[in-house]
Order: structure tokens, then C-alpha cells, then sequence
């Protein structure tokens, strides 16, 4: 390893993970509510990696990078205006992330030996309160340090406002208009059969003679969960080590940052045994691995995904199950490398050839010969249903693997649009998994745009996407960017069986139609963290309801749910209904309420797939506060 990919590894292995919590530190100078501070990106990141390195030369922090630290962490960060990134969301946020990046390129030209650097990343981890302890800083550091040196020493062009671009795109904190040109997937116009694009009515009757599917998803399994242990602790992630009764995390898990202990997880699927005998099909659609990034390693990820996989083989013998990916299978978390890349010390091997031969009972050969490859595949089911397994951990916006290039993905989206071609030319239905679901609004805008374009393409022939990554029970539409009246297909997101963080476990079984293969409606079974708390030793008591029946829906078609959206946009207790169905009843989160905001972003989250495009969104406010206005 070259001394400059060392020095810029080091560096930037706390910026990237680190950075995306977006810790606030206390605030040392209070801004005056009134004050509204006008700052140049550009200058600033100058000025500050100079004040840094005097910083590092006397050991002592002058009255200038005081102040410019203030400056970015104060909770008033509202009050800050950055003019060269006037479209910025949390504009703090962009300028602290453009004066990192600004100063880890910097040293980049330095020569400054290993063990100097090492200090440099901690000194600025702990200065900047980048992580909740030093050991997380300096193991943050540590893990990353390979995978980061890697990437800068095989890429070209890599300046402070593209990183700040792609990884906080979700804030707009950067441009990255040079990375938004068409990717190279080679779109033909489907032809598609009279059977393959008419939607065959279905039987609007859910019973045993509707296909039954089982959707798991992020259960996170915590091995070293300890029932008393902090719940409260300042890493962020908790529930492990020494027991501190005043804070002691709890025996069913715990509402603040903790993953699940394994017992949590055997009643999830002991639940799903004793409520339902008849299930065709499972569909997991990621996250095993627990959230302590600092602290993972292969061996630990590859015993964590191979006990998850034997629970549901014992639990559910004989039944086929279709798994993907989560964002957090990957060590280092979130890192998914192009196809090409060999060295071991960063591909993802390890993992694709881990799972080819954990899953193996379930996929045929040729299934396993793309999943060994990439992670992804796709089956034939029942007759005329197609499952099409897709890797979109690609699209994370910490996939940091898009700094160094930000479309070897296109590999797998042209042959998803190949696949589509045969189903269509087959006269088959598809339903696709994923983990990351579209509405999700840090996976990378290309990604998305393309994908989407997929979707509005091929949506006569696909019946239902099923996904996991946000722990919420929600569902998601996409409409026709050409003719956004026009709603197209469904994406249904299955929750979450951990409670990290601050939701209630649960699970959820769809019903769909034996012709169609669409979903004609679902349950969602979910327990009371803070109830089952109470009584350890007792299984927890489970409660649930029926979406079509919840809202008087005869089926769940697009058309219908399109329907139900403009219901939700104009009664706000509807909508505020189905936010406490989102976040599964928590009581965390109950106790804090839902106000206009979290109510027009609830609403807003079921219509957006591709970041950029809030047509619809914006159609609904217009709906939400027009009948506000009567209501108030």
C-alpha cells in the first residue's frame, strides 16, 4: 500500500462513517435566533483545514477554529445560509462534511508519516465529536482504512464537494451533475403479449386458495445482547456489557439504539408457526448483521448470516424461501465493490460465495451462479410467476464504492431489464425483492432514475416489489413520470422483526391472487415493546390488522391504492391513522405525536421513487392543505 492511499485511508475512514449520524455537538456559542450567517463552502474548507494544521503543529485550538467548530454545531444550524450550496437541506450538515472532505484531501499532499496521520483522524474524530467515545473513533478508523485506500489510490477526481454530493445527496449538500449522464443500460421497448399486459381480474377473495407469503425482514441479530445492560450509552449503539439497572435494556429488546437478542428473533418465528399452517413462500429481504460498524468482522458477519439461515430452515422445512442482502451484510457495512475488483481485503467474496453456499437449499444451480457472482438472481415459481433478486445495496449513499465509480452497477440493471424481456416474451408475472425500497431517499439518484425506468416499462408484468432497509409497515406507488396521474405498480416494505430503533417488532403474511399474482391484502403482526417489557416471562402478546379491511379496499391495486393516497392527502385523521400503522405503534414514537411536517412527509414518502422528481408529492400538498384550511 502506497504512504499517500495510507494517509488519505486514515482520514477519510472517519469522515465517511462517522459523519453520517450527523452528530450535533453541545453548543459552545450560542447564535442569536434572529442571526442569519451567510458562509462561502469554499472559503470555509480552506480556512479550516489551515486552522486544523495549526492545530496539530502548538496542540491548541485557536480562537478561529473555536469558533468555526461552534459554527458547526450549533443546534441553530437553521440559521446558516452556505451560498455556494443554496439548495442545501440542513445546511450545517453539507458545510461540515465539504471542511472534513477539504482537509483529508489537503494532508493528502503532506508528507506526514502513518502513525502522525493515525492521530490526525482521531484528533479530528474527537474535536469534532464525529463518533460518541475515542475507541469508536479509533476502530472506526482501523476498519475502514483498507477498503478507503483502495478506492483513492484507483480513482481520479475525488474533491470535497462530489463526496459531500453523493453521500449526503439526500441533504443536496453537493453537486453531482457530472455523475447524472445516462448510465449505459441499453433500454429496448418490451414487446408485450395482450395476456402479459392486461391485468387479469382478480378474485378479490383472500382464503387458502390465494398463493400465501411470508415477508421477513431486518432482524438484525445482536450476539452479544445482554438483558440489563446500558440502553443509553454515548457509542449510540447499545445493549451490550455491564449492567446499569437505571438504564437497563430490555428482555424483548429495547426502543433506544439497540439491535435483538436471538430470543427475540425465535419468537418472531414461533409466532408466524402458531398463527399460520399454511404458508407457500417466504420472502427475507435483508439485514442480520447488528448496527455495531465499528466492531464487525467477516468471520462474526458469516457465523451471524448462517444462524439466521439455519432458524428459518428448522423453522419452516419444506418451505422455499427467497433471500437478498441487507446494506449490513457486508463488512465493512455498506460496502459493496464492483464485479471486478479481487482483492480480498475489500471485495465481497467472501460473502457472495458465503450465501451461494448457505442458500443453496433453496435456489437452484443456475440462480446460484449470478449470487455467487453478485448477490443477486432469479427463479421460476409457480406457474407463471417469476422472483426476481436484486442487489440494490449498490445504491446506498455510504456504499462508498461510488466514490470511485458511480456506474459499474449498470451490470446488473441491464440484465434485470433482460430478465424482464423473457418474462414478457414467457407471458409471466414478476414479483422483485430488494432490500433498499425506492422511496428511500439515500440510495444514489441514478440508480433510482434507472430503476424506475424499469419498472414504468415493465410494469404490466409486474405484480408486486417487496422490500425492507426502513423498519416502517408502508407501502409505495409509482406513477408514470410522463403522466404522473397514471399509477403503475407497488412496492411493499415488510417493517422490521428488531425494534432498533424505537419501533415494535413485527412481521407480515400477503394473501395474492393465484392469476394475477398481486397482492389482494395482507396482515401485519406486531407486540408492545413497552408491555412485553414488563413480563420477561412471558411471550409477548401479539396484535395485528388487516390493511384491505383497515381501509375498505377491495383490492390492492395500483389504481386502488392511488385512490387511497388522495383519501389519505385529504383527512388528515386517516392519515394520521396510517402513520401510527408506519411506525407499527410505537410508543416511543406515539408520545411524540405526528404534526403537519411528519404528516406531509409521511404522505409524501408513499409517491417518491427517484430523487429529484416531487411531482407527485407536491400534488398531494396542495390536496393536505387545502383541506387543512376547511378543517381548521
Amino acid at each position: 500500500m502506497a504512504l499517500s492511499g495510507i494517509k488519505l485511508a486514515v482520514v477519510f475512514a472517519i469522515l465517511l462513517p462517522s459523519l453520517i449520524s450527523a452528530r450535533l455537538i453541545d453548543n459552545l456559542v450560542t447564535i442569536g435566533p434572529s442571526d442569519i450567517i451567510h458562509v462561502n463552502a469554499g472559503a470555509f474548507e480552506k480556512e479550516f483545514h489551515e486552522e486544523f494544521s495549526k492545530y496539530e503543529t502548538v496542540n491548541e485550538t485557536t480562537s478561529r477554529l473555536s469558533e468555526m467548530i461552534n459554527l458547526l454545531s450549533d443546534p441553530l444550524y437553521k440559521m446558516l445560509i452556505v451560498d455556494d450550496i443554496p439548495n442545501a437541506k440542513n445546511p450545517q450538515v453539507c458545510l461540515k462534511c465539504r471542511a472534513l472532505a477539504y482537509t483529508f484531501l489537503g494532508f493528502n499532499a503532506t508528507e506526514v508519516d502513518e502513525e502522525s496521520l493515525e492521530k490526525i483522524a482521531n484528533d479530528l474524530c474527537l474535536l469534532l465529536q464525529l463518533e460518541g467515545t475515542e475507541a469508536v473513533c479509533r476502530d472506526t478508523i482501523a476498519l475502514f482504512k483498507p477498503l478507503i485506500a483502495y478506492i483513492l489510490k484507483h480513482t481520479e477526481n475525488i474533491f470535497s464537494d462530489r463526496i459531500c454530493g453523493i453521500i449526503y445527496q439526500s441533504l443536496d449538500c453537493g453537486s453531482i451533475e457530472d455523475v447524472y449522464e445516462e448510465f449505459p443500460v441499453t433500454f429496448q421497448q418490451p414487446t408485450l403479449h395482450r395476456n402479459a399486459s392486461s391485468k387479469a381480474t382478480p378474485s378479490h377473495h383472500y382464503n387458502e386458495r390465494n398463493l400465501t407469503i411470508l415477508h421477513l425482514t431486518d432482524f438484525h441479530y445482536d450476539p452479544l445482547y445482554a438483558v440489563g445492560s446500558n440502553g443509553d450509552c454515548k457509542e449510540g449503539i447499545c445493549c451490550r456489557g455491564d449492567l446499569v439497572p437505571s438504564h437497563g435494556a430490555g428482555f424483548w429488546g429495547d426502543y433506544r439504539g439497540c439491535d435483538s437478542p436471538w430470543h427475540t428473533l425465535e419468537n418472531v418465528v414461533q409466532e408466524i408457526k402458531t398463527r399460520y399452517s399454511k404458508i407457500d413462500m417466504i420472502y427475507f429481504t435483508g439485514d442480520i448483521i447488528d448496527h455495531f460498524y465499528w466492531a464487525t468482522s467477516i468471520e462474526g458477519n458469516k457465523i451471524s448470516i448462517t444462524n439466521l439461515t439455519q432458524l428459518f430452515k428448522s423453522s419452516f422445512p419444506g418451505i422455499p424461501l427467497y433471500p437478498v442482502l441487507g446494506n449490513h451484510e457486508s463488512h465493512p457495512v455498506n460496502t459493496f465493490a464492483p464485479f471486478h475488483v479481487e482483492d480480498e481485503n475489500v471485495s465481497n467474496r467472501w460473502l457472495y460465495e458465503h450465501i451461494a453456499d448457505i442458500w443453496s437449499e433453496w435456489l437452484p444451480q443456475a440462480a446460484l451462479a449470478t449470487l455467487k457472482e453478485a448477490g443477486y438472481y432469479t427463479v421460476k415459481l409457480y406457474n407463471g410467476l417469476r422472483v426476481i433478486a436484486i442487489n440494490n445495496n449498490f445504491c446506498y449513499h455510504t456504499n462508498y464504492w461510488l466514490l470511485h465509480n458511480t456506474t459499474y452497477f449498470a451490470q446488473q440493471l441491464n440484465w434485470l431489464q433482460e430478465v424482464l424481456q423473457r418474462a414478457t416474451t414467457a407471458r409471466e408475472k414478476v414479483h422483485i425483492i430488494a432490500h433498499i425500497p425506492s422511496n428511500e431517499r439515500d440510495c444514489f439518484g441514478p440508480w433510482a432514475r434507472e430503476y424506475r425506468k424499469l419498472v414504468e416499462k415493465f410494469s404490466p408484468i409486474i405484480s408486486g416489489i417487496f422490500n425492507g432497509h426502513t423498519h416502517e409497515d408502508e407501502f409505495n406507488v409509482f406513477y408514470s413520470k410522463s403522466d404522473p396521474s397514471k399509477a403503475l405498480s407497488v412496492a411493499w416494505n415488510g417493517g422490521s422483526a428488531t425494534t432498533f430503533a424505537f419501533f415494535n417488532s413485527n412481521f407480515r403474511l400477503y394473501y395474492a391472487d393465484l392469476n394475477t399474482f398481486e397482492v389482494l391484502n395482507y396482515d401485519t403482526w406486531w407486540y408492545n415493546l413497552t408491555e412485553a417489557n414488563l413480563t420477561p416471562k412471558k411471550r409477548p402478546t401479539w396484535h395485528s390488522y388487516s390493511f384491505a379491511e383497515e381501509y375498505g379496499l377491495k383490492s390492492l391495486s395500483p389504481e386502488n391504492l392511488d385512490n387511497l393516497v388522495k383519501e389519505l392527502a385529504s383527512n388528515r385523521d386517516k392519515l394520521l391513522t396510517y402513520w401510527k400503522r408506519k411506525v407499527k405503534y410505537s410508543d416511543a414514537l406515539l408520545s411524540q405525536g405526528c404534526d403537519d411536517d411528519c404528516l406531509t412527509e409521511t404522505l409524501c414518502d408513499i409517491v417518491f421513487v427517484e430523487h429529484g422528481d416531487n411531482t407527485k408529492c407536491e400534488e398531494l400538498l396542495k390536496i393536505f392543505y387545502s383541506h387543512s384550511k376547511h378543517e381548521k
